[in-house]
């Protein structure tokens, strides 16, 4: 669903995500979550232990061991500056524009991460054009989405999570290869 608890958890969580399995992403960020995580008291019965680090933390962090990619991790630490330095606003006070062009701005990321940030962010009218799954799910490897995607402004979020849930709901959010 367009919301997320933790915007810039949400961020990270797209960068590991890039080009991976879902399974393969939990992991990592499980990683990321156990090393450089503030550990929380008294939830351990509900299967947590740790809050997911800053953009402070993250900023300068040894990503090496984490089973990242150099680039994912680098890129990582670009987000997590630019969120730091209020360069990339992820509480909702930009437009879609803005905040799309704000995360492309970052070395390594691009219009996919930049949308799916913003379609959890609850902008209504994001579209990950890039994503596995809508391409998929639209049945076209040559037909650009997004420009299918135009007759659905401005709902393209809602008309993405459809088309998902359409899909068979294991390529969610996962970028397609270059």
């Amino acid at each position: 669903m367009p919301g997320t608890w933790d915007a810039f958890e949400t961020g990270v969580r797209a960068i590991v995500g890039q080009q991976v399995s879902i399974a393969a992403a939990n992991t990592i960020t499980g990683r990321l979550v156990q090393q450089l995580g503030t550990p929380v008291a008294g939830l351990t019965p509900m299967g947590l232990t740790h809050m997911f680090p800053s953009a402070e933390t993250l900023a300068d962090a040894d990503l090496g061991e984490l089973g990242l990619s150099r680039s994912r991790a680098r890129s990582i630490r670009f987000f997590a500056r630019a969120v730091a330095a209020d360069d990339v606003r992820l509480d909702r006070s930009v437009g879609l524009e803005t905040l799309v062009d704000s995360i492309t701005a970052i070395p390594g990321l691009g219009e996919w991460t930049a949308n799916y940030v913003a379609l959890r962010l609850g902008e209504r009218d994001a579209f990950p054009a890039a994503d596995l799954g809508l391409r998929r799910a639209l049945k076209t490897q040559t037909t650009d989405p997004a420009t299918v995607a135009e007759r659905w402004r401005p709902w393209r979020a809602l008309a993405a999570m459809h088309l998902w849930l359409a899909g068979d709901g294991k390529r969610i959010g996962r970028a397609a290869a270059a």
